[in-house]
């Protein structure tokens, strides 16, 4: 089941940064 997950930061750097830091085997959606 994948969850929704949504990153709120004004930075787009930051963004990514906290997206590639997830474990892989989390089956998450990233908006």
């Amino acid at each position: 089941m994948t969850i929704p997950l949504v990153i709120c930061d004004d930075s787009n750097m930051a963004r990514k940064q906290v997206a590639r830091s997830l474990p892989d085997e989390w089956d998450v959606d990233i908006s």
